[in-house]
């Protein structure tokens, strides 16, 4: 139990210093004039050295990046529109996710009875 408390614990650490990393890095360009590279999500996370899933994952992280880009931008990067799945695919989704419930109540009930 005590490894899990330090595994957290360290866990929780490396995040706060992730979203540091993230957030020193988007003061100093705030500060800068000029960069060699064009601006981006993917610039910021490769050199805060953070994924861009891990950007993703912290909205007040998201839109501080996004409003540093916006305001350092002569020409601000559109929002990008989310797709749309059809109908056709959702039910296909739907059908295969009943499929695996239904195989798990299966394998549940199974374990149930050897208990």
């Amino acid at each position: 139990m005590a490894k899990n408390i330090f595994t957290i614990a360290t866990k929780k650490r490396e995040s706060h210093d992730k979203k540091k990393a993230v957030m020193d890095l988007l003061q100093e360009v705030e500060r800068g004039n000029s960069l060699s590279e064009p601006l981006s999500k993917a610039w910021i996370c490769k050199h805060a050295g953070v994924s861009k899933a891990f950007l993703y994952s912290y909205p007040d992280l998201l839109r501080a990046t996004e409003a540093v880009i916006y305001k350092k931008s002569s020409s601000p990067v559109p929002a990008r529109n989310k797709l749309t799945a059809s109908d056709a695919s959702k039910d296909k989704l739907i059908e295969s996710l009943k499929r695996t419930v239904q195989t798990l109540r299966e394998e549940n009930q199974m374990l149930n009875r050897i208990l």
